[in-house]
């Protein structure tokens, strides 16, 4: 009788240890066009997301390269709204300048107009390499993250209960 209570007593005790030792792993959920990034059952925010990679070197390494490749592209996103903004601002002026007659302010604006679209345009597709590199690399900090935090956890468990020349001898394997 005590040893079948002292094996229920281990076995009891190493649910614990066993759930204890498997930490959470940072999971990504998509919501239609957005993404919500998940720590066990909780959501996570930037900030909270930044702290949880920089806890591991090699993490925290790809975690940068993305972030720095994502300013990269929403810079280049930003240049080319500026850049198409002012191409309307020139196919307005075009516009009001066709009222008047005046033909050859027409062209010049014109001119003015589709280049700056044109070199709008560009700058909005030189930002999409940038972004996917961003997206990728913030796919391997994670997965480097999850991984480090799987590594302290028991893969496999044993126990084995047999008849000894004494009793009942309990075995723990891990």
């Amino acid at each position: 009788m005590k040893a079948i209570l002292c094996t229920g007593i281990m076995c009891f005790i190493l649910v614990f240890v066993v759930s204890a030792q498997q930490a959470d792993q940072i999971t990504v959920k998509k919501e239609g066009l957005k993404k919500i990034y998940l720590l066990g059952e909780e959501p996570v925010d930037s900030k909270q997301l930044s702290s949880l990679l920089g806890s591991n070197p090699n993490s925290m390494a790809a975690y940068k390269v993305s972030k720095t490749h994502g300013i990269i592209g929403l810079s280049s996103m930003a240049c080319g709204t500026v850049f198409i903004g002012v191409g309307f601002y020139y196919t307005i002026k075009s516009a009001q300048a066709s009222g008047n007659d005046d033909l050859a302010g027409t062209t010049e604006y014109s001119n003015k107009s589709g280049n700056n679209m044109l070199i709008g345009a560009g700058l909005y597709v030189l930002s999409v390499p940038f972004f996917l590199l961003s997206n990728s690399n913030l796919k391997k900090s994670i997965n480097l993250y999850n991984a480090s935090t799987s590594t302290g956890s028991i893969n496999s468990l044993d126990l084995y209960v047999g008849f000894t020349g004494e009793g009942i001898g309990v075995g723990l394997k891990f």
